[in-house]
């Protein structure tokens, strides 16, 4: 799991300075022996940093806590989430008018495909969670 934060610092810390702004990582108390579908956990998160560089504010954190059989990827900025939230997946649906309007509902499907939960947890701040249940490494098992 931390290589999986650790990929997604690299690729995002600089887009976000570039803008003024500061992107953080917290895993907390996550133990080293969980594993999780690595690419499309990255995919995921990678819409919802987007999401956040084009549609929010200030300092944007990804924050990971351990739920015994699953993480939550909490994803959060310091802008608000106005409009019509029931639509917030739609394809197609853009609060602002920019950009498609597929990236969350992509992300959704993919969560979903994993046998977990991408949803708006809170309006203000803006926070995205993204629920994967996640197994336990057994000796010997390659990291994902």
């Amino acid at each position: 799991m931390e290589d999986v934060l650790t990929a997604s610092a690299e690729r995002w810390r600089g887009v976000f300075a570039g803008a003024g702004r500061r992107l953080e990582y917290d895993s907390g108390d996550v133990p080293g022996d969980v594993a999780v579908p690595g690419g499309p956990v990255t995919e995921i998160l990678d819409v919802l940093l987007d999401n956040a560089r084009t549609h929010g504010h200030g300092t944007v954190g990804v924050r990971v806590r351990d739920l015994d059989d699953a993480l939550a990827f909490d994803v959060t900025d310091e802008g608000e989430t106005r409009g019509d939230t029931a639509r917030l997946f739609d394809r197609g649906h853009t609060g602002s008018g920019a950009g498609t309007g597929i990236g969350l509902a992509l992300a959704r499907d993919l969560a979903a495909s994993l046998g977990g939960r991408l949803s708006l947890t809170r309006r203000t701040p803006t926070t995205f969670t993204l629920l994967v249940p996640v197994s336990h490494k057994e000796a010997g098992d390659e990291p994902r």
